[in-house]
């Protein structure tokens, strides 16, 4: 998203916020009355299409509010990321804003700006493979590099901005989460050792990976605890300042590499990789191919900055497979949640990269209802959909449970005895 796109977005939170301060709303349970009583205006300020099926606007953003200061952080709600995917018109830019961005209340003065949502190749639009060859083909040098693409690190995203002389450390969901607490200490420590306070730009807010193991989700970090820059911006004049580092005139300010080196910190380790010149659609393609090597293993994968501000995000196959082995969790979970009355429920959490694989171990649960075979030869199918050594008593068990639900219309079988215990 390039700067005059963000800033539209911005000015439009700005706004809100500063209508939610002469409102007096301060809290949680203040905001959600507010918001939906403020369905026409929030549309308007978001610019929200009505279409059948979308949801109402004010179910696809949250507000939190600092526990001590007059500050007030939207993010775009669990709801915008579960059905937003049929409706891509939905990710107005002002919503897309909506990714821990911070303002300071009545004000609507913006404190801190972080990434914009951004989306896996193919999810989106904008981030269509045919698109994004299409801009580079348009190509001709206006800026060094065509794109560049840094390591996609696996921890949790840090906000780090200054306010009124402090420097603060709030992740994406809440000022207060387990996450944001160790960041604060974490921060504390790099203030401390590194001088923070006298080398820390104010206008910036850095965007850092907190890495530490109690922040891990797939990749191994062999017990390291440190933040690694991951972008900054300029909240005065909105500077993206990754994306000065690839253009042919030089940054306003500095370099991303130059802030790391300021604030003592490592920055995407392995360094950025930049497209040739000459070849940047060529160099693309070999990259996202290369996310088929299944060789390659605890890495997540990369983030693509395009010339004009597009991010977009390439995933390793082996890195997906441990997405959908961890959401999945085999046919006894998927199983269980059919009983449950809940699969589609569980289906909408899925990432846009895990949905086929859900689907597809879906099918092959679901093939036993329309089977002619008899009820052993059913048994044997649903058994043999997982390797032998996990196959246990408990496993086939459950198979036989979920046979007997399909036998009965998709109803659990009356009890013979509703005391006893399983």
């Amino acid at each position: 998203m390039n700067l005059e796109l963000r800033r539209e977005g911005i000015m439009a939170l700005s706004a809100i916020v500063h209508r939610m301060g002469l409102a007096g709303i301060d809290s949680r349970e203040k905001f959600r009355a507010w918001a939906k009583e403020e369905q026409t205006f929030l549309i308007h300020a978001f610019h929200y299409p009505i279409a059948p099926g979308m949801p109402p606007i004010h179910a696809l953003f949250t507000a939190d509010f600092h526990p001590e200061l007059p500050l007030v952080m939207f993010n775009y709600s669990s709801t915008a990321h579960n059905t937003l995917h049929g409706h891509p018109e939905g990710w107005t830019l002002a919503l897309r804003m909506c990714r821990g961005i911070v303002f300071e209340l009545v004000t609507g003065r913006l404190v801190a700006h972080p990434f914009p949502k951004f989306f896996n190749l193919n999810e989106h639009p904008e981030t269509m493979l045919e698109t994004i060859l299409q801009k580079l083909a348009h190509f001709h040098g206006g800026a060094i590099y065509g794109w560049n693409a840094t390591k996609k690190m696996d921890g949790h995203l840090g906000i780090i901005f200054e306010y009124k002389g402090s420097l603060l450390f709030t992740t994406r969901g809440t000022f207060g989460s387990p996450s944001a607490k160790l960041g604060t200490t974490m921060l504390r420590r790099y203030e401390e050792r590194c001088g923070w306070k006298h080398v820390f730009n104010p206008n910036q807010t850095i965007l850092v990976e907190l890495i530490d193991p109690a922040t891990k989700v797939h990749v191994n970090y062999d017990g390291q605890s440190e933040f690694v820059l991951l972008g900054a911006y300029n909240r005065e004049t909105l500077e993206d300042i990754i994306l000065g580092s690839i253009t042919t005139m030089p940054s306003p300010e500095e370099f991303l590499w130059e802030i790391a080196k300021r604030l003592k910190l490592p920055a995407q380790t392995n360094g950025p990789l930049f497209s040739k010149l000459a070849d940047p659609i060529g160099d693309l393609t070999k990259l996202i191919a290369s996310m088929k090597d299944r060789t390659v293993t605890n890495e997540e994968g990369f983030v693509i900055h395009l010339f004009d501000g597009t991010r977009f995000k390439i995933k390793y196959e082996a890195y997906i497979g441990l997405m959908v082995r961890a959401k999945l969790k085999g046919p006894t979970y998927m199983m269980n949640r059919i009983m449950a009355g809940n699969l589609d429920r569980m289906l909408l959490t899925l990432s846009e990269e895990v949905v086929p694989a859900a689907n597809e171990q879906l099918g092959r649960i679901l093939r036993v209802q329309f089977s002619r075979a008899d009820l052993k030869e059913r048994r044997e199918y649903l058994y043999g959909l997982v390797p032998p050594e996990l196959s246990t008593t408990y496993y086939r068990g459950k198979c036989r449970e979920f046979l007997k639900f399909l036998d009965a219309g998709w109803q659990k079988p009356a009890e013979p005895n509703d005391s006893a215990e399983e």
